[in-house]
């Protein structure tokens, strides 16, 4: 790891689309410092790893805070003209920004600034026109050299039984038959028939 201290820390933006999901993303970021601070600060680190815990933000913002909602202007003070001060800005529930906020969040970024989005692609669409995330994955997951030597999906579910993992990712395929197998086995639905 490149010691942020002698490279100079890159400016970090953490965003959502909602105001709810921004407190989660806040929580999330406040609980993981409060982990990795138990494991990492110790013995003759520990000033070290506590000065690059504290320069890490747990301050999310929604998209249209971020980028400076302005309805005086029916737009965002941020964009081409006047970019965002971030290095990496960082993106969760990436699957609800929809075309229009993603095209004003990417005309806001320098030049050398750092995008990462974060969401699952198959839910929580966006409200509006536009299923962006959906469509870079689906780019990603079929050009490896492209855009897919720089995306990744995760293969296992964290906050949920290895069950409720194998029916999602039986829906996610849209796999019917083994969907079907998996809810019998679990007993946990009834299945009614429509005639």
């Amino acid at each position: 790891h490149a010691d942020a201290a002698q490279l100079g820390a890159p400016k970090i933006a953490l965003a959502a689309p909602t105001g709810k999901a921004a407190q989660r993303l806040s929580q999330a970021i406040r609980d993981g410092k409060v982990e990795l601070e138990k494991h990492l600060v110790r013995g003759n680190d520990r000033d070290r790893w506590r000065a690059t815990l504290d320069r890490v933000s747990d301050g999310a913002k929604t998209l249209h805070r971020l980028l400076g909602a302005n309805p005086a202007i029916d737009g965002f003070t941020h964009g081409r003209n006047q970019p965002l001060g971030y290095d990496v800005v960082v993106v969760d529930e990436a699957s609800m920004v929809d075309l229009a906020l993603m095209r004003a969040l990417l005309d806001s970024l320098h030049r050398d600034a750092t995008l990462i989005l974060v969401g699952d692609p198959d839910q929580l669409v966006s409200v509006s026109a536009g299923s962006v995330l959906a469509d870079i994955v689906h780019v990603a997951e079929r050009d490896p050299t492209g855009l897919g030597s720089v995306a990744g999906r995760l293969t296992h579910v964290w906050r949920a039984g290895s069950e409720l993992a194998q029916v999602y990712d039986a829906a996610r395929r849209g796999d019917r038959f083994e969907l079907d197998q998996l809810l019998r086995d679990l007993e946990c639905c009834k299945r009614y028939e429509t005639s």
